[in-house]
């Protein structure tokens, strides 16, 4: 397997960083974009568990990182907003750069689960989805998140902005959780078959609302991994997660 890291600069004010996963014989046809969490970044150990196994069927994965995360240190750039154009820039990039290869499949956790859900209208029905542990009620998430790691919701929308991350801390803006507000996934039909694969014992994305979601959305084909948590850190876990995915994503 090759990597090749890109720096692009798309039509507005903003470096867009990106990592290829290529197949050694450089051969492929296909591809799959992979869109990482909140506060992940592209070198996500997941993503490139994926690219392993999907270079072996010449098909390329390419991931990228949304503002203010992994080495992206256009903080101040961090919005819905972005990320979903972040995410648009890359569709069109690959689509100019290889017109000829097929846009294969979708491999987004968690947050970028939450912005696949919010740009189907811009993703072909041919292309397939896989989404691991979505933030199908983002806002919720975030909400408890930002209640667990720090002074609260009150404070944060009394100062307007909050720090949270892990490797590093991301300033978001109380703008942000106004956006999530206002871009409600987990109450739509979504009409659109993928495969939600999640871990029964999350306590991040609660599994009752992957349930609900399912319900919902009866379409979406919904596996468990039986006491796997929000990453699937245990051994086997994320093997199972990863073959699920190609098999997927292959067909």
């Amino acid at each position: 397997m090759k990597i090749k890291y890109i720096n692009c600069n798309p039509m507005r004010v903003r470096n867009l960083q990106m990592k290829l996963f290529t197949p050694d014989t450089d051969s492929f046809r296909k591809y799959v974009i992979a869109l990482h969490g909140f506060a992940g970044s592209m070198e996500s150990w997941a993503i490139t568990a994926l690219a392993d196994k999907l270079t072996e069927e010449d098909t390329a994965v390419i991931a990228f990182n949304y503002p203010g995360h992994g080495t992206d240190e256009q903080d101040e750039l961090f919005s819905l907003g972005n990320c979903i154009r972040d995410f648009q820039d890359v569709m069109e990039y690959m689509n100019i750069r290889l017109p000829d290869a097929v846009w294969q499949g979708i491999f987004a956790t968690s947050f970028g689960g939450y912005i696949t859900l919010n740009s189907l209208q811009l993703i072909p029905e041919s292309v397939r989805i896989v989404l691991r542990a979505p933030a199908v009620n983002m806002q919720d998430v975030f909400a408890r998140i930002v209640e667990r790691e720090t002074s609260g919701m009150t404070e944060y929308k009394e100062t307007g902005h909050v720090q949270l991350g892990y490797e590093r801390k991301l300033k978001v803006p109380y703008s942000f959780y106004t956006e999530l507000c206002s871009h409600d996934v987990f109450r739509t039909d979504h009409k659109r078959p993928m495969l939600l694969i999640h871990g029964d014992c999350d306590d991040v994305v609660l599994p009752q609302d992957t349930i609900a979601f399912c319900e919902r959305n009866p379409q979406i084909v919904r596996k468990t991994i039986a006491g796997a948590d929000h990453l699937f850190r245990k051994e086997g876990e994320l093997p199972q997660v990863i073959t699920a995915a190609v098999d997927w994503l292959m067909k």
